[in-house]
């Protein structure tokens, strides 16, 4: 089975739209978004549009997701409930808490086990997170860093995915994982372009890729909106 893996879309529809005629040309076979659709983006009902066009398997509810389901009070979350019909608040609502135990070797949450606000980063914070996961492997989002934790035996070594194109990492049937794809539309590794993964499970390998788009056209549609964050600033380097 080919998952095609995505996450922190966050409303940048110039980047899911790179993502998704990109992937035309790859072989999947489900579809599984790990959260924060909206929130922090210039178009959120296009993106929860565009989402569904995908027809995922499994969409997360993110916590950015969540705050703008509820319409907390924070600037971007107003603005951003206030942007969504009826219809788009029902599709944000069906989305699943995590964590989702896919399968007895396969686990996804939003941020981690048992937080949908933590991130995890370093080796003592795979270590709390390892201790609460019931599989073998993790797939997590919310940090926007293509990133694989690996345990092995009791030692963690975490490595961060440098690539502009395309990296496989191969997985070994001994050792337990946690593995971020990167975040289609905010990626904070300063490389803007979009970042996502495709996991084999056959063949045991996931591949990261990342993808060019019109980041000069997101970045005046933030500065039109002079929303706080200097947003437009950010998706121009990936910060």
């Amino acid at each position: 089975m080919k998952y095609l893996i995505l996450a922190d879309l966050h409303a940048n529809l110039e980047a899911l739209t790179a993502v998704i005629e990109y992937v035309q040309s790859l072989k999947y076979d489900q579809v599984i978004i790990l959260g924060d659709l909206v929130d922090y983006g210039p178009n959120p009902k296009e993106v929860l549009e565009s989402v569904a066009s995908l027809n995922p398997k499994l969409v997360l509810m993110g916590n950015h997701d969540y705050a703008v389901l509820k319409n907390k009070d924070d600037i971007w979350s107003r603005w951003t409930h206030h942007q969504l019909t009826p219809l788009h608040l029902k599709m944000i609502a069906s989305f699943k808490f995590p964590p989702v135990i896919f399968s007895d070797q396969l686990t996804f949450v939003h941020a981690s086990p048992t937080d949908n606000c933590k991130y995890m980063t370093s080796s003592l914070d795979f270590k709390k997170g390892f201790t609460n996961l019931h599989t073998r492997i993790c797939f997590f989002g919310h940090t926007h860093l293509q990133t694989v934790a690996i345990l092995s035996d009791t030692q963690i070594k975490v490595i961060h995915i440098d690539t502009t194109t395309k990296s496989l990492f191969h997985l070994c049937s001994t050792k337990h994982y946690f593995i971020n794809p990167g975040s289609v539309g905010q990626p904070r590794d300063g490389n803007p372009q979009a970042a996502f993964a495709v996991y084999d499970s056959e063949k045991t390998h996931v591949s990261f890729f990342r993808v060019s788009y019109d980041y000069e056209t997101t970045a005046k549609k933030f500065a039109d909106l002079r929303l706080p964050g200097e947003m437009d600033q950010r998706i121009r380097v990936g910060k």
